[in-house]
């Protein structure tokens, strides 16, 4: 997710206006080399075991979201292996980065086939906006101008797509006097931009394992979804996107365990 490319993104075609589903799956830190724990856990059988137990016995997913912290040891080595571990993904996978990536890395070896970081995707009436709030070498959130800018921009460009913004860490307070130290340090910044959208619809994050849903942040702002799902032990969620006419829905369909 290159920061300031302004890319027009993936097109997931649904002809016959169908809910969408979405697996999100986030924070599952894979290690530089397979077997590698983290707190005892074996991250990357954790994410494998995960992924097909999502898989199993669903109808398959129209993508993919994964929201940060791909890897916990961020190295080429990682990521080519989590190219691996994706194959069993009928369907494209999209990849932002968490506090513990590496973006342009990540960036640059997943630039594969059925794999994609980018700013923006289309789903018929609806967009998932893309944006990287990590800070360097910090555990922090912060949204650089370059990245307020690219919502903005299809924000404004695209007034009549429902949308669901989707980036690693907390914009509003989670609950957790740890993670709120790590919150969205310009949260102020990117709610404004959200004020008087209505068709905004969700925001979707990392990072942390349980959020307030169904709740706006105060007059002028639409009614958001805020919808999280932090992985350790590994979860993922899927979510369902619908959209006739002037309306639209989002729905949860609950954590795969």
């Amino acid at each position: 997710m290159t920061a300031g490319k302004l890319s027009f993104g993936e097109h997931v075609a649904n002809k016959d206006h169908r809910p969408l589903r979405l697996l999100q799956i986030s924070d599952f830190h894979l290690r530089q080399k397979s077997g590698d724990t983290l707190l005892g856990v074996d991250t990357e059988q954790s994410f494998k075991e995960t992924l097909a137990a999502a898989l199993a016995g669903n109808p398959p997913p129209d993508l993919a979201l994964l929201t940060g912290d791909l890897a916990q040891d961020a190295s080429p080595e990682t990521y080519q292996r989590l190219l691996a571990d994706l194959a069993p993904l009928p369907r494209p996978a999209y990849c932002l980065p968490g506090n513990h990536d590496d973006a342009a890395l990540m960036a640059d070896v997943l630039a594969k086939p059925a794999v994609y970081c980018q700013s923006r995707i289309e789903l018929d009436s609806w967009q998932i906006i893309c944006l990287d709030s990590c800070i360097p070498n910090s555990p922090n959130g912060r949204l650089a101008a370059e990245q307020l800018a690219i919502l903005e921009h299809w924000l404004t460009v695209c007034p009549d797509h429902f949308t669901l913004i989707a980036l690693h860490h907390p914009p509003i307070p989670t609950g957790s006097a740890w993670l709120d130290t790590m919150q969205l340090q310009n949260s102020a910044e990117f709610l404004a931009l959200l004020r008087g959208r209505e068709r905004v619809k969700g925001v979707i994050i990392g990072h942390f394992r349980s959020y307030p849903s169904g709740t706006g942040c105060g007059r002028g702002w639409p009614a958001i979804a805020w919808v999280s799902i932090n992985l350790f032990p590994i979860q993922a969620r899927a979510v369902r996107v619908y959209a006739r006419s002037h309306t639209a829905r989002l729905s949860l369909a609950g954590a795969v365990p």
